[in-house]
């Protein structure tokens, strides 16, 4: 921390400088300049949505776009193959227009983004938002309404509806539970898209 100051005029200025260890100060003004990729890519993005109808746009999730391209941005200080998928996400944004009405372009484009998000979810463990809650809510609600009908059936001889309802209920309670730590987890670690 360095702290100028001159009471003379009146004016203090104090200056923090923090150097991250996972990131050093090359990384940190390498991170500057992708920084003007990203907005420039951001700005691509939005002149080319204007040439896609919003069922394309929406079918497509053409929304995550760059927000997996930030996330490939972040990672390819340490990653080769997320260097090569930022050169692959401004192909596919130049490719958009076109892409939609040829059917050939269309099927490279969607194994282009899906193995750019594959590689993110495999290598660097990121997901998207409520990926992990949804899941496990669902992963409950399936292992509780199997326990209430084993339950049930051992304890009755008979399927009865009121357990396999409790238990349903606290399968989702506890799937949404640890579902929502896992994405608690992610949001601190930065693993989210």
């Amino acid at each position: 921390m360095i702290n100028l100051t001159d009471p003379g005029m009146g004016v203090n200025i104090n200056l923090t400088i923090r150097i991250d260890k996972k990131q050093p100060l090359k990384g940190f003004f390498f991170h500057i300049l992708m920084k003007n990729w990203s907005e420039t890519y951001h700005q691509k993005l939005e002149q080319v949505r204007k040439q896609i109808s919003p069922s394309d746009f929406r079918f497509y999730n053409l929304s995550h776009l760059p927000l997996i391209a930030k996330k490939s941005e972040e990672q390819s200080l340490h990653c080769t193959q997320c260097k090569a998928n930022l050169q692959s996400l401004e192909e596919l944004a130049g490719m958009l227009p076109d892409c939609f009405q040829n059917p050939e372009k269309r099927k490279v484009f969607e194994k282009e983004k899906s193995r750019i998000e594959i590689h993110l979810q495999t290598s660097h463990k990121i997901s998207y938002t409520n990926y992990h809650y949804s899941l496990y809510t669902f992963a409950g609600l399936i292992a509780g309404l199997s326990i209430g009908l084993v339950f049930s059936l051992i304890i009755l001889n008979v399927i009865n509806l009121n357990y396999l309802l409790i238990s349903g209920i606290l399968g989702v309670l506890a799937g949404q539970i640890l579902g929502k730590t896992i994405e608690r987890k992610k949001y601190h670690r930065n693993q989210q898209v």
